[in-house]
């Protein structure tokens, strides 16, 4: 083998460009230290290329494998190494990276110049000295003078920098960083100095590594030392007591949070970077168990005729929406596998977002302030709901509340509308609508499209799949409801009663509406209706109020077929009962008096 050479510009972009035909899956590399300098022209040249990796758990091992073989191809040196393992690294340093270029999947990055300077003054060689310098006549950190970097130098043990995390809450960082590592001695050290600070907002760490590791036992005594509660290492029961809990994280657990769930896929640190504004609780937002896109959004799908659906069977389920006279149709058999829908339907631009978990399919209007936004399924969930993600901002959304929850579109005034959509076999909205269009089988994405092929188990069961801290006894957990909003108003219609009284007429949030349904079909549809009173279903197509009159059923209102008068239709979805309630705690339950 011949001797590794040092490395100069030419050779580090040799190095990223082999690596990008090579690696062929997303990630980020930063470069570190001096591969930085030389890369920006501040330096000739240097001994090693240091990096820092950031891929998912799953592809780490390949990509170190590639590094290493083309180690070997160009006779170069390449290190893992970051300022991190030297000092503290600064507060919001995750913010100050700079993007390099794109090499095939991977996005290259400056590491943090800021922690970069701190790491070679506390390293303390001649060289590193002059790279700070370096940096600052270069005016990539900001302005300070050389006196400064001599007393820094002098104080490097007890730095005191404007961005600087505080000692302790480092020291707590990296006691969290002990408990996921596969090494006892270190998490049992751990848990025992967590356990020594006394800070119940410590606790939302060592439960969430509860799911990813084994604990020693010792750390199982420290849960329940600081929470008085013992649910062994049962982590749905310590998420369901946590979600119910008031105290605050430790300041330390989202930076924490954010490492954790970046190991798994690097579009989740991105997701839950820490100082980024949010309105929902970050102990909270659970990992559904596959990365951002794992289950993929259909953008804007090859649509059939009715006649050409060879593929569907009478008794198949099927997402119904009609907007200005124009019909879809989209089979739950297909849906379970994807949950997101962008679309346009009747010339209007729509997201149709599904939960497989808690039951509900939402039809939103994407577009506010002249934005239309794009969704797709961002891999974690909350409240054991859905988060879905719009692709121009990266920010995460609430399924059921259609607004903006973390990211940067949080505090922007941002709530999208709701649109209306039935769930109905295939038979029912075929026979209402003969010229409806629905959904093509061949959808590009190699999943089993037969009926129960997802979720079957899970559907037949009436146990959740994740923890569920929000309950309510007044119904099971996965009874179905039909859930109404007005305003802060919510309202839940339990499909067991709609069974004995498919025709509901209801006032509810200062309004008079009217549910017609039939709930073996899991079918509701929700009008207006005034004073009017409603009191049978003659047809699937028309319902009759206490006076004789007879008005059709359509998906967009209740037509009176004397003199063409029309009741609108509101908005309102299926869901678990349990789905429901943890968004909604104080809905109203609908019961026949």
């Amino acid at each position: 083998m011949s001797q590794r050479q040092s490395v100069d510009r030419a050779r580090i972009e040799q190095f990223l460009k082999t690596l990008g035909e090579r690696f062929r899956r997303s990630g980020r590399i930063y470069l570190v230290g001096g591969t930085t300098l030389v890369f920006e022209g501040l330096r000739e040249q240097t001994l090693d290329i240091d990096i820092v990796i950031e891929v998912s758990a799953m592809d780490h091992s390949d990509l170190i494998q590639t590094v290493r073989e083309l180690k070997d191809t160009l006779s170069i040196n390449v290190e893992e190494a970051s300022p991190g393992d030297f000092i503290p690294l600064p507060s919001g340093y995750e913010n100050r990276h700079t993007f390099v270029e794109r090499f095939g999947m991977l996005d290259v990055l400056h590491f943090d110049l800021y922690s970069t300077a701190l790491s070679k003054i506390e390293r303390g060689r001649m060289q590193d000295f002059e790279d700070v310098l370096a940096l600052l006549r270069a005016g990539q950190i900001a302005r300070i003078t050389r006196r400064l970097v001599l007393i820094l130098i002098a104080l490097v043990t007890t730095i005191s920098y404007s961005q600087t995390s505080n000692l302790d809450d480092v020291a707590i960082l990296s006691h969290m960083r002990s408990l996921v590592r596969r090494d006892s001695a270190l998490q049992i050290q751990a848990c025992k100095a967590l356990e020594k600070n006394k800070n119940l907002g410590v606790v939302p760490a060592l439960v969430e590594v509860m799911r990813f590791a084994k604990l020693p036992a010792a750390c199982e005594r420290t849960l329940v030392r600081l929470t008085g509660k013992n649910f062994s290492d049962d982590w749905p029961a310590w998420m369901e007591w946590l979600g119910r809990q008031e105290f605050e994280p430790h300041p330390a657990y989202a930076q924490f949070k954010q490492e954790l769930f970046g190991s798994i896929d690097p579009d989740f640190a991105r997701f839950l970077n820490p100082p980024a504004p949010r309105t929902i609780r970050l102990d909270e937002i659970v990992w559904g168990g596959v990365k951002k896109d794992g289950i993929p959004a259909l953008d804007n799908p090859k649509m059939l005729k009715a006649d050409e659906a060879k593929y569907l069977d009478d008794d198949d389920d099927i997402f119904g929406v009609a907007i200005d006279g124009e019909h879809h149709a989209y089979p739950l058999r297909i849906l379970n596998w994807h949950e997101m829908l962008n679309t346009v339907i009747g010339g209007k631009p729509v997201t149709l977002t599904y939960c497989t978990l808690c039951g509900a399919a939402v039809l939103y209007d994407p577009t506010f302030a002249g934005t239309t936004y794009m969704f797709g399924s961002s891999g974690l969930l909350y409240r054991s709901n859905k988060l879905m993600y719009d692709r121009q901002t990266q920010s995460l959304w609430s399924s059921l509340y259609g607004e903006p929850v973390m990211g940067e579109l949080v505090g922007k005034g941002i709530k999208l509308e709701r649109l209306y959509v039935v769930r109905t076999s295939w038979k029912a909205w075929w026979q209402l609508h003969p010229e409806t269009l629905v959904l093509d089988v061949q959808t590009g994405f190699g999943r089993d499209y037969r009926p129960g092929a997802a979720y079957k188990e899970y559907f037949e069961s009436s146990d959740t799949m994740f923890p569920v801290a929000w309950r309510d006894k007044r119904l099971k957990a996965k009874d179905w409801i039909y859930g109404v909003i007005a305003g802060d108003s919510a309202k839940a219609y339990p499909l067991k009663h709609l069974k004995k009284s498919p025709v509901v007429n209801d006032r509810f949030a200062g309004g008079n509406l009217v549910l017609v349904a039939d709930a073996e079909q899991l079918t509701v549809r929700v009008y207006q209706r005034r004073r009017i009173i409603f009191v049978k279903q003659i047809t699937p197509e028309i319902l009759q109020d206490k006076n004789g009159e007879a008005w059709r059923i359509t998906e967009a209102a209740l037509e009176n077929q004397r003199d063409g008068s029309r009741l609108l239709r509101r908005s309102g979805h299926l869901a678990y009962w349990f789905g429901w309630y943890a968004f909604f705690p104080k809905t109203a339950v609908w019961k026949k008096e």
